[in-house]
């Protein structure tokens, strides 16, 4: 099977809403990759996120907010400083798999835009219950924060 890198350019962000504002920010760095099948489409994704280097847009206490996300509230990431998504299956424009964040592994699917040939890549966007993954943090009572988190990846992958 032919395998194709994940390369520059990739994006993975997020949007963490609240009742009064949306933040949005995202992973640096990410790595992983694809399978192309016997067809020479896209089998199967692969991605490591480096939960460390998580950012958010530039904003009044934006460094506190990164800080916060980082800690045990959120992310976690002294004692889970990667999470990874695996896919299990593809088909047609659905994709499932594994996603393990915080030492716990849930299947999620989602819908996705995937470009089959050079440059191959897929771009989705789509929300996660937060909770799912044990991240319980409420916010302040007259700013609660939401359970769903939107996921916006844009993947490029070259061989």
């Amino acid at each position: 099977a032919n395998s194709v890198r994940l390369s520059e350019g990739s994006t993975l962000e997020f949007i963490g809403a609240k009742v009064t504002v949306d933040h949005k920010g995202g992973f640096k760095t990410v790595k992983g990759g694809a399978v192309l099948g016997e067809d020479g489409t896209i089998a199967s994704v692969n991605i490591d996120i480096d939960m460390t280097s998580v950012y958010a847009d530039d904003f009044p206490g934006s460094t506190k907010f990164v800080s916060h996300l980082k800690a045990e509230d959120f992310f976690f990431v002294q004692q889970h400083p990667t999470a990874s998504f695996k896919s299990t299956k593809i088909e047609g424009n659905t994709i499932t798999g594994i996603f393990d964040m915080r030492g716990v592994q849930k299947e999620i699917s989602f819908d996705a835009i995937i470009a089959n040939t050079e440059p191959y890549g897929l771009k989705a966007e789509f929300k996660i219950n937060r909770k799912l993954w044990g991240i319980e943090y409420a916010g302040k009572a007259d700013n609660l924060i939401k359970d769903d988190v939107a996921i916006i990846a844009d993947l490029k992958f070259t061989k």
